[in-house]
């Protein structure tokens, strides 16, 4: 399993303090509907109703799924998502400082 990206600066790929990779099992969960619930954005992707996404499942810091799927980038060229992906979260500014 990947690391979550967290950077103090020198962009060191790590998991973050009080996480740390388990497998579905060991953290709680059935296997096979983990498996069932990325197959959904698996198919939303394919239907092109979203692009990419990373996805990172955990409970009580064991991490029991961490996927990268799509892309994430479409234009002008598609890039593919990776673990590693960082995301702009400035469009979020507003809802993140407004919600109690």
């Amino acid at each position: 399993m990947n690391a979550v990206p967290v950077t103090d600066g020198l962009y060191e790929t790590r998991w973050p303090p009080g996480l740390h990779p388990a497998g579905p099992a060991a953290a709680g969960f059935d296997p096979d509907r983990l498996e069932a619930a990325i197959r959904l954005l698996e198919q939303e992707i394919a239907a092109e109703r979203l692009p990419g996404a990373v996805v990172v499942i955990a409970r009580d810091g064991a991490v029991a799924a961490h996927r990268a799927l799509g892309w994430a980038a479409v234009y002008p060229r598609r890039r593919p998502m990776t673990p590693g992906t960082l995301f702009d979260l400035a469009s979020l500014t507003k809802v993140m400082a407004t919600l109690p």
